[in-house]
């Protein structure tokens, strides 16, 4: 497999440095704070060809979405293309109120993206109740996968020199 990386920006280099001893590639065409002179529908569109054609050119089977909104302007071009989309959300907050006509709209964006998303995974219970919830995913689109802490690495060797 070959793993690809794209960021908001430039990733920090102790990150980049990571990601390429471990065999991966940041896609430092991809990897670029956003422009706000390509706002509005050119820079969307812009973004969207981008994207599209990096993941054609590149010959990539599945995207991973994380750390992003699943309405990103950017994320376009994934959907746009024949790839497997996985979303994983990592956020606590609480579901967002909304009036009618967003709750609408909200209603119609997400049942688009459910179409294209292949799996949702939440990282807790209360994700992924909430994903439920804002992003009208129905359970068996979705599973949780709780983040794996490893506590030796918590544990003082001494408990005095914690004192």
């Amino acid at each position: 497999h070959r793993c690809y990386f794209a960021f908001a920006g430039e990733p920090d280099p102790v990150i980049r440095s990571l990601i390429e001893e471990a065999g991966g590639t940041v896609a430092n065409e991809l990897s670029r704070p956003y422009n706000f002179g390509e706002s509005g529908i050119v820079g969307t569109l812009k973004r969207t060809l981008q994207l599209r054609s990096f993941i054609k050119n590149n010959g990539i089977d599945l995207v991973h979405i994380l750390f992003y909104c699943l309405t990103n302007s950017y994320l376009i071009g994934a959907y746009c293309s024949a790839v497997k989309i996985v979303f994983t959300d990592q956020t606590s907050s609480g579901v967002p109120l909304r009036g009618l006509v967003k709750q609408l709209i909200s209603k119609f964006t997400h049942a688009f993206l459910t179409n294209r998303i292949t799996r949702y995974v939440a990282a807790s219970n209360f994700v992924q109740s909430r994903m439920e919830i804002s992003h009208h995913v129905s359970a068996p689109q979705s599973v949780t996968i709780y983040n794996a802490v490893n506590l030796d690495r918590f544990v003082p060797s001494d408990k005095l020199d914690v004192r």
